[in-house]
């Protein structure tokens, strides 16, 4: 492993090592200065070298995306966490939904329910069917 490969992978902290000399094409480099603008000059171009080593594709960007279909849309999964962040975001009330559960008890024992909830919502997307209590309660779209 070379010099920059020891200094890069030093996994005690900073490194301080002097470095005394240099070689590049074929001369020695002794100057501190000098030294630095080598490392900075060859830091500050490997990306650049990079870049122009991958090859040009022959396709524009607009020909890898897929057109969008005007009567569809995607839903991502619902996360057990995401039902227990919504009900702690829910007003807080005394009077019992449709589901004739008690809102108090409800937001205590969401946590030992979110994963049931969360698998309801995401099998109902899966199948097309939802359970009748679900489709009499009020939906709030949420939107990121």
């Amino acid at each position: 492993m070379g010099i920059i490969g020891s200094i890069i992978n030093n996994q005690s902290g900073p490194a301080t090592i002097d470095i005394d000399v240099l070689m590049t094409d074929g001369r020695k480099v002794t100057d501190p200065i000098e030294i630095a603008k080598l490392f900075t000059g060859y830091f500050l171009g490997v990306g650049k070298s990079l870049e122009q080593k991958i090859p040009q594709g022959q396709k524009q960007i607009e020909e890898y995306m897929i057109a969008p279909v005007s009567n569809s849309f995607a839903i991502f999964p619902l996360m057990p966490q995401e039902v227990i962040d919504l009900a702690k975001l829910a007003k807080s009330t005394r009077s019992q939904g449709p589901d004739n559960i008690d809102p108090l008890i409800a937001r205590q024992m969401i946590e030992q329910v979110a994963d049931m909830v969360s698998n309801i919502v995401k099998s109902s997307f899966e199948t097309g069917i939802v359970p009748l209590a679900i489709k009499s309660a009020n939906i709030v779209l949420y939107c990121i």
